[in-house]
């Protein structure tokens, strides 16, 4: 048995995962005290306090996650093009984008360039607007007509933007132009 003057340096839960584990055969050494019951209370509110936040927070995680789900699938449509010398083009339908070839209508659900890798679905209710379609050039760079402009990207949850991909017409090279 622990002496009093040894409690306190151990700490509250090994004292009680010690009770726990004492084997005496009395009635006096079958319970918790009120002390112990409340203290354990607390530890629990304090984790709880500290862990539903947390929880609470994963819509955060999946528009992260959904922005740079995007920049990889535009990075990989960009390296696509160069490896083939051609165009190709990337299509976007509310959360969802596909890789094609250039020539592919993207209302008529074509045939992705890569089957593993040819089409994303972002997370969390994360939407795509601005545009419904990209070019790259077998150089890498945005195909646009007649005047090269740089392309913006948002993705909505709900009616709210929280981020912005801009690529760039000259290089093709998608980014977060926040970060």
């Amino acid at each position: 048995m622990l002496r009093k003057s040894q409690r306190p340096a151990i700490g509250a839960g090994l004292f009680l995962f010690a009770r726990i584990l004492k084997a005496e055969g009395s009635a006096e050494g079958r319970g918790f005290t009120l002390v112990e019951l409340v203290t354990v209370l607390v530890i629990l509110g304090v984790l709880g306090a500290v862990v539903a936040p947390r929880f609470a927070s994963l819509g955060a995680f999946d528009a992260s996650a959904a922005k740079k789900q995007l920049l990889t699938g535009l990075r990989y449509a960009q390296q696509q093009a160069m490896s083939r010398r051609g165009g190709v083009k990337v299509c976007f339908s509310g959360s969802d984008y596909g890789i094609y070839s250039a020539s592919a209508d993207c209302d008529s659900d074509p045939t992705p360039l890569d089957p593993r890798n040819g089409r994303g679905s972002l997370r969390g209710d994360v939407v795509i607007t601005g545009k419904s379609e990209l070019l790259f050039n077998g150089l890498g760079a945005l195909s646009s007509e007649p005047a090269c402009n740089n392309e913006e990207l948002d993705l909505r949850k709900g009616d709210q933007v929280f981020a912005t991909i801009q690529v760039d017409c000259y290089t093709g090279f998608p980014h977060d132009p926040d970060s």
